[in-house]
């Protein structure tokens, strides 16, 4: 069985033209599917990413978006534990429900898939095998919780207990939520089961173990060459990681959930005891989902994958929450190299620390969420869009609430942009046709190079802050040339108004990535077709020819 893909493609024309060779592949985290989207999740990943990859294509970059829903793991197996049903069902109705919200977003996706599917596991195994052929998979014992009432081995996240570091209670085994710190097993203080309460103890069992150590040179030489690129934060954890030094980490686990270790591709003196028994651990097949989701897209297109995953002239950027940070700048770096087949390593993670609920971090399992969707459905896609991306817990983590969202989307959104593009429309009037003026343009340009800059180190923040910016810079000289003193028919009146559609069709342009929804009503409104970044006065000039005030219209409503 597999669950459907999406591709916002399928549903709407694709605006993804070449730019050169130049290619710009969004990677995006991949949710688990163990429970509903909170709005967590839309600050940290999936809003900022949508908008870096729509300013992508429209800067004309062959540009790739993919992802999927997270099946394995043991969070969908306590989920499954607390529901009564089977993980299939709890990730077959929550990938639905990923799918029906992304829609609501306006999520382009080329591709999003799931790890249940062939295409993952095929990939997966492959990965595997090479990386044991390439000898940086040891056999060693790991001990792992088993519980002596229950008389079986216990995953990880079937057990709770106290953080070693943090001294928070009732923490998952394998990483504080509280303190975000990675676990061994033997660390957790005062384990025990949720299935009984009763305490678990540690036992020896056969696991293949990814041997870091051996790696940790070639992945502090791809740190040191990439470090200039990245957020200060991220470099500063990421260089913690390595200064401490990598350890050996187990890449199998007792369970049965989960993908099957490919006994058929490996040697007899290479297998582990009770091998049928083990699944590949969800640390490692997970972010291997990067590469199966680019595969899937590609045999659906019939493309050759190499053009996105070995191509010197792609660049490769990865966002997701700050508790996945060592697995994006430390182990998948690492288990692309291990393969020893040359594949681009991540160019930029853009890694966001957390949405507070309060002063608390969101959780599902504790129950402190937003729902997404409820959300977006209340307040409108644009709105949602436009917070999340100017509010995008970048450089620290960021307290939420439903009245900052309330405040900021009115004083920002409508007051400045809304109220610009209203005050110009309804002075100029219906039907006015602006005349040949490149003052517009010339204006624009400081602000063009601010938002270029932005994109290229996926800030949606200060993505959104060049927009703001150059619409205080319009409503202010608006108001300081006072257009509406002058004759409507003198030439004056003509050419400041002209002036001032330009930069109507300029500020849309820049918004379209973060407010896709309003961007179209407006694109109506005024008779445009903003497709591509007017980055040119040959582009600017196109689009001022064919400008006319259809109707006049409001772009927003206060919230």
């Amino acid at each position: 069985m597999e669950l459907p893909y999406y591709d916002f493609f399928e549903s709407s024309p694709e605006t993804n033209q070449d730019n050169g060779d130049e290619v710009r592949v969004i990677f995006v985290a991949w949710p688990y599917m163990n429970g509903k989207l909170h709005v967590g999740h839309l600050a940290g990943y999936l809003i900022p990413a949508d908008v870096i990859a729509r300013a992508f294509r429209m800067r004309r970059f062959k540009t790739l978006m993919v992802s999927g829903s997270d099946c394995y793991g043991t969070p969908i197996l306590l989920t499954a534990f607390k529901e009564k049903v089977t993980p299939w069902e709890v990730v077959s109705f929550y990938h639905e429900e990923a799918l029906k919200l992304f829609r609501l977003l306006k999520l382009t996706f080329d591709n999003y898939t799931a790890t249940v599917n062939k295409t993952h596991h095929e990939v997966v195994k492959w990965f595997f095998v090479e990386i044991l052929r390439n000898g940086f998979f040891e056999k060693g014992k790991d001990r792992q919780f088993f519980s002596p009432s229950l008389s079986r081995f216990v995953p990880d996240r079937f057990v709770i207990g106290e953080c070693p570091y943090c001294k928070a209670k009732e923490i998952k085994s394998d990483q504080c939520e509280e303190c975000s710190a990675v676990l061994l097993p033997e660390q957790v203080i005062n384990p025990v089961s949720i299935f009984d309460n009763k305490p678990v103890e540690l036992r020896e069992s056969e696991h293949y173990f990814l041997a870091w150590p051996k790696l940790q040179s070639e992945i502090q030489n791809y740190f040191e060459l990439h470090r200039s690129l990245w957020r200060p934060w991220v470099v500063s954890e990421t260089e913690k990681w390595l200064r401490e030094g990598l350890k050996k980490r187990a890449v199998t686990r007792d369970l049965d959930w989960g993908i099957e270790i490919p006994v058929d591709k490996i040697d007899e003196s290479l297998r582990l005891a009770d091998i049928h028994k083990k699944r590949i651990y969800v640390w490692f097949e997970a972010v291997t989902g990067y590469y199966s989701s680019t595969v899937e897209y590609c045999l659906r297109k019939g493309l050759e994958v190499d053009r996105f995953w070995k191509n010197p002239k792609a660049r490769h950027y990865y966002f997701m929450g700050k508790d996945n940070l060592p697995f994006h700048t430390i182990f998948w770096p690492g288990q692309l190299i291990a393969t020893r087949k040359d594949f681009l390593l991540p160019y930029f993670p853009a890694i966001n620390q957390y949405l507070l609920f309060g002063t608390d971090k969101f959780s599902k399992s504790k129950g402190r969420i937003v729902d997404s969707y409820d959300f977006t459905n209340k307040y409108g896609t644009d709105y949602v869009r436009f917070y999340f991306s100017a509010f995008a817990p970048e450089a620290s983590d960021f307290s939420f609430s439903e009245e900052h969202f309330k405040e900021q989307c009115n004083s920002l959104l409508v007051d400045k942009v809304g109220n610009f593009v209203s005050r110009v429309s309804k002075l100029a009037g219906l039907d006015f046709r602006p005349i040949l003026s490149f003052e517009a343009f010339l204006d624009f340009e400081p602000f063009l190079k601010k938002y270029i800059e932005a994109t290229d180190k996926a800030s949606t923040r200060e993505l959104c802050q060049a927009i703001l910016d150059f619409a205080d810079f319009l409503n202010k000289d608006f108001t300081d040339k006072r257009p509406w003193s002058f004759e409507r028919g003198s030439h004056t009146f003509q050419v400041l108004m002209s002036k001032y559609t330009g930069s109507i069709i300029l500020l849309l342009n820049i918004l379209k990535p973060v407010i896709p929804g309003a961007i179209s009503r407006a694109e109506k409104q005024f008779n445009l077709n903003l497709t591509y970044l007017i980055d040119s006065k040959e582009l600017f000039e196109k689009e001022l020819s064919s400008f006319k005030i259809n109707a006049l219209a409001n772009m927003f409503e206060k919230i």
